[in-house]
């Protein structure tokens, strides 16, 4: 296969970015800081001198904030967030890791259990945590090194004197006017059986009584040396500073919006306003040479609500800094007068390409079955878990995914409950593959959504697709290696499939993993889900469009194989279906939908098409995509846009092709109108535990673009990614892998059991929500004490705690975080050409109101590629069995076009 490695340009060029002259110099050594040249400070050390197995720690010193390895308080970064307002960034003490060790016994130890946990002591000492079956391996507690910050002496103004030799205003040394403080753990350790233990990030921000003049040299002063004193010169131009945010996936050079945002909260001290006169700056990191100047804007105040929600997500004036037409390859900061620069970011050709490579590849980092090889890692090796051959046994269960996941009554422990009082003896040979998802072994239904992701890119972009090369075992074959992955999805439930057709809804363990280990350590009992018809269906649609794939693209003996099996699936389902009169499940309806679209475009088989007619949503020219406890069809419409046949019905496809811009303008609505653009496909979604703003929410914008060719779409299908990638006032990408700064402590099991210094990488977390919504979760109750201000105080773009066991921000899962976040990233890498700009945002803004307005140019779509028409001559395949359903819309449209009625566009059903 023809390669599409990701560029040399990030790596080569970031050694480049970071190596310029430091900007502060410490004057007195730090004490836990192995390196001179990383005073307790702000730094840019150069890379181009260390290994590469240095770089990422060293890196990590002078620009990550949390797990700095200091020891005792200490200043790690300092920044100006205004001309007289300086922050300084204060770590309390480092959490050393435990790790797996081989446990040999001795007389006298003594072996409790006590739920999942099992440990052992030693002359009455606690040695940790024992692993497998056979407790042959023994996890060690982790360990705090270090001690806290005296917050008293801390928070006392006076305790702070900054004094300068080149500016007269400071000759004499002067107190802050006033001090403000946000602190909020960022390390979390097992010391013990029970016993947890936190280091702590705090930052200080010094409202002092006069500027800080660029070029002047100054001295901080500590009262009674408890910190270190150091001294600086400040430089707009390469000082970095926190106030300014980018994303650190960076710009595509065509990409049609390029910006960075401002904006700094100060904890207690609230907001800081900026004069929206100052300039702004790109300086181009290799030369240190500005290369581009603009104005910052005034974007949103504090004060303002965010759509769907009663309050300010920042609690911070916003303002942003365009430079959407420069487009020089290169790597940047953008600096701000009187403040300081961001991070480093790139523009160039493969940015949003070298991103996907990471975030797809996380999926093989998640694959059950499956050994992880030095040769697809760069040198990380794991076992191979859950695999039969190595005496892993998964019994067949009674209880159904579909009963258990779909009934919000449900709780989990009622699921590993159904599962283990519903076991069998029987024992399933062929039960492993499929991809952990969280912090968990289990492998659902619903991660097929990936493998539906990853072919839906394939189909817009089969030429992008066909070489880009992911570095998976898969890889020399003649099959897209997107295709393969989206088939090593498939192919758990494939071998799961039931004689009868029925596809088991996935594979559980009887509780949550036991302390202290490794997937390939698993030691409770392992059940699969009894087939149902939901996932009948969803394995239905997922295999057929696998099929189709196959079919279109020469692998037809493959694809017939997969074929049969989606067919067998879906005949199960509908019998089901027949037999229970329906189901009280939209999402069953929803699933029954998709899948008789899908087969029908694999098989030709029309009876498939009226099964989709009649359970679509989509009977009215307003529809939507999603109507609460009604459907949820954005899949199906876009599939059934996109297509064309004899005996298509125009009315259903022009609903859904207005389905589609009409949810996508109203995400760009929202997007304009919050602080950094962040977005959602449905405005009122709350931002809470699983539905946080580390992922990406733009795929029905990308999909608008892709029918539509409106620049409007693509533009705000990039801005709606920057939260996610850095440009929020965490300065981080919840990605991990892609960007400069990601959490450190993500609930990545294997990670956490082995005590692993970098996390996986290519796992989306689910990032910042509304803590204050948690009320009484037990790890926030347990740190409250530790986070200043309140955290019902905090804005929610700052709600991220970076604790492992902090399951609502730090945990993950195959289909809501990590396959939105790869689609993005694919159609951006992907696309051919930006589009064509019709009317602007005021357009989408006038579609919303109800006026007339073409969001549809009729000259064809954004570089799409039609998908394969099926012939209209049906193949000889099973009619399902007849069930009751809704009256299918009768009469096709003409494909010229439907006029605008009640405020609504025209369509151009004819795309291409």
């Amino acid at each position: 296969m023809l390669s599409q490695e990701p560029s040399p340009m990030i790596a080569q060029g970031l050694a480049t970015a970071i190596a310029s002259p430091l900007e502060f110099v410490a004057s007195s050594n730090p004490t836990s800081l192995d390196s001179p040249s990383l005073p307790g400070a702000i730094v840019e050390p150069s890379l181009a001198s260390l290994a590469p197995s240095d770089s990422t720690s060293l890196f990590g010193r002078a620009y990550l904030v949390g797990n700095s390895g200091v020891t005792q308080p200490t200043v790690v970064q300092a920044y100006l967030v205004d001309t007289d307002k300086l922050a300084l960034r204060i770590e309390t003490s480092d959490i050393v890791y435990g790790t797996q060790v081989p446990y040999s016994p001795q007389p006298g130890d003594e072996v409790f259990v006590d739920g999942l946990k099992t440990w052992v002591t030693r002359n009455g000492q606690e040695l940790g945590f024992l692993a497998g079956a056979d407790r042959s391996t023994l996890r060690t507690f982790d360990s705090l090194v270090g001690g806290a910050l005296d917050l008293s002496w801390a928070d006392n103004a006076q305790n702070y004197s900054l004094r300068s030799d080149s500016d007269p205003t400071f000759s004499g040394g002067l107190t802050p006017e006033a001090l403000f403080r946000k602190s909020k753990p960022i390390e979390m350790g097992d010391t013990s059986v029970s016993g947890r233990e936190f280091s702590i990030g705090h930052t200080i921000y010094l409202d002092l009584p006069a500027n800080i003049i660029p070029g002047q040299n100054y001295t901080l002063d500590f009262a009674g040396d408890v910190l270190a004193d150091f001294s600086f010169t400040f430089n707009p131009l390469s000082s970095i500073s926190e106030a300014v945010h980018v994303s650190q996936v960076g710009f595509r050079n065509d990409d049609p919006v390029k910006q960075g945002y401002l904006s700094s909260w100060m904890g207690n001290g609230g907001k800081v306003s900026y004069d929206p006169s100052r300039k702004f700056y790109l300086v181009d990191t290799a030369t240190e040479a500005v290369v581009y100047s603009g104005l910052v804007e005034l974007d949103k105040l504090a004060s303002s609500d965010e759509i769907g929600e009663s309050k300010n997500f920042a609690l911070a004036n916003t303002y942003q800094m365009d430079f959407s037409d420069f487009n020089q390859a290169g790597i940047y900061r953008i600096a701000v007068e009187g403040v300081g620069s961001s991070l480093p970011f790139t523009i160039g050709t493969n940015t949003w390409s070298d991103a996907f490579y990471t975030s797809a590849r996380g999926f093989y980092y998640q694959r059950s079955g499956s050994a992880l090889e030095a040769e697809y890692t760069g040198g990380l090796e794991r076992p191979r878990a859950f695999h039969p051959d190595d005496g892993v046994v998964v019994y067949q269960s009674t209880a159904k995914i579909m009963d258990l996941q779909l009934d919000y009554t449900v709780t989990l422990d009622d699921t590993f409950k159904a599962l283990v009082n519903g076991a069998t003896p029987e024992v399933l040979p062929d039960a492993w593959g499929g991809y952990y998802d969280a912090g968990d072994w289990d492998r659902r239904i619903n991660h097929l959504e990936s493998s539906r992701s990853f072919i839906e890119l394939a189909e817009l972009y089969p030429d992008f697709y066909a070489t880009y090369n992911l570095n998976i075992p898969e890889s020399s074959n003649q099959i897209p290696d997107i295709i393969d992955e989206a088939l090593w999805g498939i192919d758990l439930f494939k071998r799961l499939q039931k004689a009868d057709g029925g596809i088991p809804g996935g594979i559980e363990s009887a509780e949550h993993p036991k302390t202290g280990e490794a997937s390939w350590q698993e030691s409770l009992k392992i059940y699969a889900y009894a087939p149902d018809m939901w996932s009948s269906y969803l394995y239905a649609a997922t295999a057929s469009q696998a099929a189709h794939w196959l079919n279109s693209n020469g692998f037809t003996a493959l694809g017939a194989d997969y074929l049969n099996s989606a067919v067998r699936a879906m005949e199960y389902a509908e019998r089901e279906y027949a037999a229970a009169g329906g189901s009280q499940f939209t999402q069953v309806s929803d699933a029954r939908n998709l899948a008789a679209l899908s087969l029908f475009r694999a098989t030709d088989n029309y009876a498939w098409h009226d099964v989709f007619l009649a359970t679509t949503g989509l009977v009215s020219s307003d529809a939507k995509l999603f109507e609460f406890q009604e459907h949820d069809q954005d899949e199906a419409a876009f599939l059934y846009s996109r297509i064309d046949f004899s005996g298509q019905n125009q009315q259903v496809k022009a609903n859904s092709i207005n389905a589609i811009v009409s949810q996508a303008s109203e995400s760009v609505s929202f997007a304009e109108t919050n602080s950094f653009n962040w977005t959602r496909e449905n405005a009122f979604t709350a931002i809470t535990w699983g539905e946080g703003l580390g992922s990406t929410n733009v795929q029905n914008i990308l999909r608008a673009h892709w029918l539509t060719g409106n620049a409007v779409f693509l533009e705000y299908g990039i801005l709606g990614t920057q939260v996610a990638f850095g440009a929020n006032p965490e300065n981080t990408s919840y990605t991990t892998g892609i960007g400069l700064r990601n959490p450190e402590n993500p609930l990545i099991l294997n990670d956490l059991v082995l005590g692993a210094t970098e996390p996986t990488p290519g796992i989306t977390l689910f990032g910042p929500n509304n803590l204050a919504d948690l009320g009484d979760y037990w790890l926030l109750r347990e740190t409250q004490s530790l986070i200043f201000p309140a955290i019902q105080d905090w804005p929610t773009l700052e709600s991220m705690l970076d604790l492992a066991l902090f399951v609502p921000t730090s945990e993950y899962t195959i289909h809501q975080t990590m396959t939105p976040t790869s689609y993005a990233l694919g159609y951006l890498a992907a696309r051919k050409d930006v589009g064509k700009d019709v009317g602007g945002v005021e357009a989408v803004r006038a579609f919303l109101r109800g006026e007339d307005v073409d969001l549809n140019p009729s000259d064809g779509a954004a570089g799409g590629n039609p998908v394969p028409t099926p012939s209209p001559t049906p193949v000889p395949t099973p009619v399902p069995t007849p069930v009751p359903t809704p009256t299918p819309p009768s009469g096709e449209q003409p494909t010229s076009g439907l006029s605008a009625t009640d405020g609504l566009y025209s369509l151009v059903v004819a795309m291409r």
